[in-house]
This record gives C-alpha cells, structure tokens and sequence, in this order.
C-alpha cells in the first residue's frame, strides 16, 4: 500500500493525486468566493433599493401639495434666459433631505407665457 500510493503520487500517468487534489481546492475556493460576491451584490441591491423607494416617496410628497412639515419652503425669482431673452421667473422652491441628499423641486408662482424672439 505504501509503494502504491508513493507510486501514485511520484507517476507520470495522467493526473496525480496531489494534481486531483490541489484542483479540487482551486475550484472550491472559487465557488466560496462566487457565493459571497453575490450575498454582496444581493445587499448591494437590497440597500439600493430601499434608497430608491425613499427617494420616490420624497419627490411624490413634495410633488403633491407641499408644507411646511414637508421640508424647507423658499419663495423668491430666478433669470430665465430662452432663445436669448431673459425674464424674471417667480418660484417656490420646496427642499426635503432624504439620506442626506437635498431633493430640491422648484415650482413656478404663477405661469407665464414662453418669451418670443430670440
């Protein structure tokens, strides 16, 4: 048995043993590896998303009708340049912090037609 194995292992016959066992190593470590990149990737995905679904609620609330619990409220006017002219634009300007980000949506006080010329 003790020669037959040492045979085994010091042959020149296909495979040896040891190459047998060292690839099956390589191709385990390869396989634990790929499972925790996609518990990762899952987690990656996951925290994605439940960002995503507080920056939609955070933009639909501040789309509907905004207040002051809604976030920081800001009227003023801002130069609008079309085409080459510049008018003054009144807006209000409702801002809510999701995760740090500032979602910012400007609405205009009242509409106005597009400027002509140009």
């Amino acid at each position: 048995m003790k020669n037959l194995l040492k045979r085994m292992l010091t042959g020149h016959k296909g495979e040896s043993i040891a190459e047998s066992l060292v690839s099956i190593l390589i191709v385990a470590l390869a396989s634990i590896i790929f499972a925790g990149m996609v518990t990762a990737s899952k987690s990656v995905i996951d925290k994605s998303s439940n960002r995503m679904k507080e920056y939609y609620k955070a933009v639909s609330t501040i789309n509907e009708k905004p207040t002051e619990s809604v976030g920081d409220v800001t009227k003023g006017s801002v130069d609008v340049n079309i085409g080459g002219l510049t008018t003054k634009q009144g807006i209000t300007a409702y801002s809510y912090t999701v995760g740090g980000v500032d979602i910012i949506s400007y609405v205009p006080v009242e509409p106005t037609e597009t400027p002509t010329g140009g």
